[in-house]
């Protein structure tokens, strides 16, 4: 009988392993595909088991999905559509479907662009990063339809360089955001408005910030990670950081298999990250450095990956 069961064991390969206690799901992973119009939708476990659940189009509306972010207040999943310049935000039904809830977007707007999107925490606003024009737009976090915003962030004293990401959970009174062509991280106060200074700028050629997308903040670790599209690499600062400072860790090199990381994101000591250019999420120790390989890799064999970008891990609609 012992036997039997052993080879029953090797036979099915399944995970959890027999006599292991099964995982419940408590994430979920959303990975936004550039050329494909759609998100990628997972269940995940705390140790990386993952089970696709689908994609999300927006009745084949979203058109080059890039920045997501997850409302908890509002149980909502926004996702900028970068290519026609809206807004998606979804709901999770009863029965466990994803429907748009709203959508906003249209000339009064001021979107040209619109990649990054968040809310700063205890914040009733929503900030739009806009890498065409240089501009940021605020609005309120229920804004709908063809509305103007509160207020803009751009003009020349800014810094804003083809702003691409943007981080502010875990931040507090600010908000973060990488300029590609700058080469930059420029933090502003979540008041800000018109042609505003930022608050601190972290840039230079110790920073090894190139063309800069994902931003990603670990709120325990008082620690920030970049995406650093150029260089291939993600580059991790105090979360103090400014100026021409050098990175605390740097993963960099062929073992990671980091090709043109662009999302990113913490789950409890786990790093993710989105490769638009390799097809991939990779998964590391958040407090990993070098050249040290992936301890998950999803590839595009797995899932239908089309130039992943944007990536988010959510808990507001799990369900088993």
């Amino acid at each position: 009988m012992k036997k039997m069961w052993k080879a029953l064991c090797v036979i099915m390969a399944v995970i959890p392993r027999c006599g292991e206690k099964e995982e419940s799901f408590e994430s979920m992973l959303f990975v936004s595909n550039l050329m494909g119009h759609y998100v990628s939708v997972f269940k995940l476990t705390p140790s990386i088991n993952f089970v696709p659940e689908g994609n999300l189009s927006g009745d084949g509306k979203i058109a080059g999905p890039y920045g997501m972010f997850e409302d908890v207040e509002r149980k909502e999943l926004v996702v900028s559509s970068w290519w026609n310049n809206r807004i998606f935000f979804f709901r999770m039904t009863d029965e466990g479907r994803f429907e748009v809830s709203r959508i906003l977007g249209g000339e009064k707007t001021k979107f040209d662009g619109s990649k990054g999107v968040c809310i700063p925490d205890g914040s009733n606003e929503m900030f739009i990063i806009n890498i065409w024009a240089g501009r940021i737009t605020v609005f309120p976090r229920d804004a709908s339809g063809n509305v103007s915003p509160l207020r803009v962030i751009e003009g020349s004293l800014t810094r804003l360089y083809w702003p691409a990401g943007v981080a502010c959970k875990g931040l507090e009174g600010e908000i973060a955001v990488s300029n590609w062509l700058g080469h930059s991280i420029t933090f502003y106060p979540t008041d800000a408005s018109g042609n505003a200074y930022p608050t601190r700028v972290i840039e230079g050629p110790d920073t090894l910030l190139s063309f800069p997308e994902g931003i990603a903040i670990d709120e325990k670790r008082k620690e920030m990670f970049v995406a650093s599209f150029g260089a291939d690499a993600v580059v991790v600062y105090p979360l103090s950081a400014s100026g021409n400072t050098f990175p605390i860790r740097v993963i960099k090199g062929e073992d990671t298999l980091l090709k043109g990381p662009v999302g990113i994101g913490i789950y409890g000591d786990k790093l993710f990250v989105a490769n638009m250019l390799g097809n991939s999420v990779t998964v590391y120790e958040k407090t990993d450095s070098g050249d040290v390989s992936p301890i998950k890799v999803i590839t595009k064999e797995d899932v239908p990956f089309m130039n992943p970008t944007g990536l988010l891990i959510a808990t507001t609609f799990v369900r088993d």
